[in-house]
């Protein structure tokens, strides 16, 4: 047996076997790449290297000559991972796993909702150990270290963990398995996220009341009517298909799952007889058509989450209502000026308006909303932002039938101290002519934010409005339910955003639901603006590749964004290319299609747009690209890019610039 060399001696001391060996090791499959690679030295270079009879004797040379010894070439073999070769300078060490995860704790961890998950294992082993962890037998490919962490803790992490710790040895594949560990959530008491709500019903209708509690483990439910409780009534949902006099009553929900407790706030049920509805005086509605925004992405501010959400969900809902919706995102002001301009084209005399608004804003006098190129909030002016009262007397001058606004923002005072020149800026007065058409509705109060929360899909005041939006009953009512509903919020919420609302409107003459005579003037030009779904192919001539490929609207809301969907492209990756700098280009992977979306269409000053898509194999090398034309965008034609000479209104109290 060849004895081991001595740690300390020089790399050219080597026993002559040992030397032989290490350098069979280095020149085996290039292994010699890797270790002159983390060598900073200019004559170690790969291409002079590959020049040499034998490159791993050129640089065990070269490492000689600078001293090196025995003991720092087995570390930086070690520190690359070439084991095979540091075995050689090495005794052979077996693996043992010395702490197993989980130890002392019974093999039970337990785990917070939302906290951090780590399991540590210690093996040693010549070469040193690898490491691979596994939940429930699956692979994570993520973990391959001694320490397996896992943040934000959730249901979907829960089961039992091992870890696979294994050695690769010239003589062979050795592994061992870890003690499994049970891995469990700690049980989280029952949180009511949305209380039940009374009811006045007519005898014979089905009645439904509801909760909504979250819990782990999952909770169950159990409904009492004047403190009895309800046989077979063992979900979040109390369902009556008919109801009679005697299911009026107290209702409330016992929320348990196993080790607490909660009871929702008790509600009323009424049941009456049926009395016969007046018929009520309807409007007569030329045109429905909605403008929402969703500025989330800001240069200066902190973005936000849910207003893309957001639009989305209300502009499904209003379709479905059969309102004519335009819907944007991500607007300067110009573009927010414009955009209005443009709805108010949308609008005959006696149509049905919304403008929504979802972003950041305050108040100070009026109502006003962000941009996204706004300065920071201690820069920021008035005349940086869109005033509300500029949309309302805009809107009323075509003489609606009614404008429904709505804005989804803060509506806090900045302080003096922040932003004095905002405090200090001279704003000329906007005055609109009230017609009895106008219902505001915020998404707070005077002096409050409004919120949104990373767990959720909406906002607090969209999650609270999508819930009545889609019944049959008048707009005012609808708002007001939605104040109150609001007012069920958690704790965190329920103090520091109060929806609001005021209107000048005769409540009961105004339903979403109404039928509009559709305008032709109105429809024409919102075909204009917004109908971008096509579908083609793409023709990759040089491996004659015909692709199909959908243009849809981004997240099949936005009019200003598109998303490209491009199928039988799996095995290519693709890069693309579009001769506009203001355009944003993202590229994503959803069920083996190939999605490309571009952003901010609205900058687009050529109506027409094409782009070249490159194709390339798994090496990165380019295999072929194609041209083609993506075709007009409707919305470029509304020129929302277009800033127009600023005029300067002259007043008692000084200079006024306006759009």
């Amino acid at each position: 047996m060849t004895a081991l060399p001595d740690p300390d001696s020089g790399i050219k001391k080597l026993n002559g076997a040992i030397y032989r060996a290490l350098v069979e090791k280095l020149n085996k499959r290039d292994a010699w790449r890797r270790l002159a690679s983390s060598l900073p030295l200019p004559i170690l270079n790969e291409e002079s290297l590959e020049q040499k009879p034998c490159p791993a004797t050129t640089i065990l040379n070269a490492l000689d000559d600078r001293l090196w010894k025995v003991k720092n070439l087995r570390s930086l073999l070690l520190r690359c991972e070439l084991y095979d070769a540091a075995a050689v300078l090495s005794e052979p060490k077996p693996l043992s796993i010395e702490v197993q995860p989980g130890e002392g704790e019974d093999n039970d961890v337990y785990v917070p909702f939302g906290g951090e998950l780590r399991l540590e294992i210690i093996a040693k082993g010549v070469p040193p150990p690898r490491y691979l962890w596994y939940c429930e037998n699956e692979e994570l490919t993520d973990q391959r270290t001694s320490i397996l962490r896992i943040g934000d803790f959730g249901l979907q992490h829960v089961g039992e963990y091992k870890c696979l710790v294994y050695q690769d040895c010239s003589d062979g594949h050795y592994q061992e398995y870890s003690v499994p560990v049970n891995v469990m959530m700690l049980p989280e008491p029952p949180v009511i996220q949305e209380q039940p709500e009374s009811k006045t019903v007519n005898i014979g209708e089905e009645v439904v009341i509801s909760c909504k509690a979250v819990s782990y483990p999952p909770p169950t439910y159990e409904w009492m009517r004047d403190n009895t409780v309800l046989v077979d009534q063992n979900g979040p949902v109390l369902k009556i298909p008919h109801a009679s006099l005697s299911h009026s009553g107290i209702y409330k929900c016992s929320v348990s799952n196993g080790y607490n407790v909660k009871v929702t706030e008790p509600v009323k049920l009424s049941v009456i007889e049926c009395s016969q509805e007046p018929t009520r005086e309807m409007p007569i509605v030329t045109e429905k058509v909605a403008l929402l925004i969703a500025n989330v992405e800001y240069a200066n501010l902190q973005d936000l989450c849910t207003p893309y959400n957001d639009v989305k969900a209300l502009s499904h809902v209003l379709m479905d209502l059969g309102f004519k919706v335009l819907s944007l995102c991500n607007l300067t002001l110009v573009e927010m000026i414009n955009a209005m301009k443009t709805f108010c084209k949308l609008i005959p005399e006696g149509a049905y308006t919304i403008f929504y608004f979802a972003g950041h804003g305050f108040e100070l006098h009026d109502k006003y909303m962000l941009p996204v190129e706004c300065p920071t909030s201690d820069m920021y002016r008035r005349s940086d932002s869109l005033c509300e009262r500029h949309v309302i007397k805009e809107v009323l001058a075509r003489k609606p039938n009614l404008l429904l606004l709505m804005l989804d923002m803060c509506l806090k005072v900045p302080k003096r101290e922040e932003n004095p020149g905002m405090h200090d800026e001279l704003v000329a007065p906007i005055v609109f002519e009230p017609q009895r058409n106008l219902i505001q509705a915020y998404a707070t109060t005077s002096s409050l934010g409004a919120y949104e929360r990373k767990t959720e899909t909406n906002g607090i005041y969209m999650k609270h409005l999508l819930k009545y939006l889609s019944i049959n009953e008048p707009i005012v009512n609808i708002l007001n339910k939605v104040i109150e509903s609001a007012a069920k919020e958690a704790i965190d919420a329920v103090n520091e955003q109060m929806p609001s609302l005021f209107s000048n409107v005769v409540c009961e003459r105004h339903y979403l639901s109404v039928p509009a005579e559709e305008n032709l003037q109105t429809k024409q030009l919102f075909d204009e603006l917004t109908s971008v779904q096509k579908t083609s192919i793409i023709r990759f001539d040089q491996i004659r590749l015909t692709t199909p490929h959908q243009i849809r609207l981004y997240q099949d809301c936005f009019h200003n964004g598109i998303e490209i969907h491009l199928k039988d492209l799996d095995e290519w990756s693709i890069g693309c290319e579009i001769q506009s700098t203001e355009l944003e280009m993202q590229l994503k992977i959803d069920k083996g299609v190939k999605i490309l979306t571009i952003l901010n269409l609205q900058k687009l000053k050529p109506p027409i747009l094409d782009m070249t898509i490159e194709l390339r194999d798994k090496r990165g090398t380019l295999v072929d690209n194609a041209w083609f034309e993506i075709g007009q965008i409707p919305i470029v034609s509304a020129n929302l890019w277009f800033s127009p000479p600023v005029e300067v209104d002259q007043n008692e109290e000084g200079s006024v610039l306006s759009f």
